[in-house]
C-alpha cells in the first residue's frame, strides 16, 4: 500500500512538470532585420512589379495598406514621368497663283474693315495682339514713336502682314531674338491700298512681337495677317 501510494505521487509530478512545460513560453533569438530596400523590392516583385520599375498609385495605397513598406521608398521608385512636348505644326505650302486669294482678302478688309483700334506698347507685356479673324488692327501712331504688337503663331508657316502704309518692320521671340525676314515688299498686284507686305517664317506655337516704327510723322495704319492657310 505504501508503495502503491508512492508511485502515484510520483506519477502525479511527472504529469505536472510536464503540463507546465507545455505552457512556458519559448525563447528564440531575435532574426536579423532586413534591410528595408531589400524587403521593398522583394515585395514589389511579389505584387506583379519588377525591382526598381515604376509603382501605380493604387499598388502605392494597397501595398500601405499591407503594411508592405513605407511611403518615401515608394515615392522614390516612382518618379514623375517626363512630359512629351507636342509635335511642331507643319508648314502649309502650295503653289503661287494670281490672283492670289489672300492678297484679295486682305485688301477687302484694309479698305473696309471691320477695324479694332489699339495703341502700340512700349514692351512686350503691353502689346495689343493681332488675330486670324478677318479683320483689321487700326494703330494710331506718334512721329519718332516705336512699339510693338504680337501674334499667337500656331501654325508653323510663312506668315504675312499686310500694311496700308510703308512701315518699319522686325519680328522678335519672347526673348527678343531677332526672326529672319522671308520677303517683304512695297506693293501687290491685286491691291493698291497694300502699301506693304511683311512675310517671316513662325516655326514655333508661341506669341512673336512685332516692332514697328520709328515713324516720321503722326499717322493712322492699318494691319492683317494671314496664317498661310489655304484659301478657297
Amino acid at each position: 500500500m505504501y508503495r502503491m501510494s508512492l508511485f502515484i505521487l510520483l506519477l502525479s509530478f511527472v504529469v505536472g512538470c510536464t503540463s507546465s512545460s507545455q505552457h512556458e513560453p519559448v525563447y528564440e533569438a531575435p532574426s536579423k532585420r532586413e534591410n528595408p530596400g531589400e524587403k521593398h523590392f522583394e515585395r514589389v516583385a511579389e505584387v506583379g512589379q519588377e525591382p526598381g520599375s515604376e509603382v501605380t498609385p493604387d499598388e502605392v495605397h494597397d501595398a500601405l495598406d499591407a503594411g508592405v513598406a513605407d511611403r518615401e521608398v515608394f515615392v522614390e521608385l516612382a518618379p514623375e514621368p517626363a512630359l512629351e512636348r507636342p509635335p511642331e505644326p507643319v508648314c502649309q505650302t502650295k503653289t503661287p497663283t494670281f490672283p492670289e486669294p489672300a492678297h484679295i482678302e486682305a485688301c477687302k478688309v484694309i479698305i473696309n474693315g471691320p477695324y479694332k483700334d489699339k495703341s502700340l506698347g512700349k514692351e512686350h507685356s503691353e502689346a495689343p495682339e493681332i488675330l486670324v479673324d478677318h479683320r483689321a488692327m487700326r494703330l494710331n501712331v506718334k512721329a519718332g514713336e516705336v512699339g510693338y504688337f504680337k501674334y499667337d503663331a500656331w501654325r508653323g508657316c510663312d506668315h504675312h502682314f499686310y500694311f496700308d502704309a510703308e512701315v518699319k518692320v522686325s519680328v522678335e521671340d519672347g526673348q527678343k531674338r531677332s526672326i529672319p525676314t522671308v520677303a517683304m515688299s512695297t506693293s501687290v498686284r491685286e491691291c493698291r491700298n497694300i502699301k506693304y507686305k511683311h512675310t517671316v517664317r513662325l516655326t514655333h506655337a508661341q506669341y512673336y512681337f512685332l516692332k514697328v516704327g520709328p515713324f516720321e510723322k503722326d499717322m493712322i495704319f492699318s494691319v492683317v495677317v494671314d496664317d498661310g492657310h489655304i484659301h478657297e
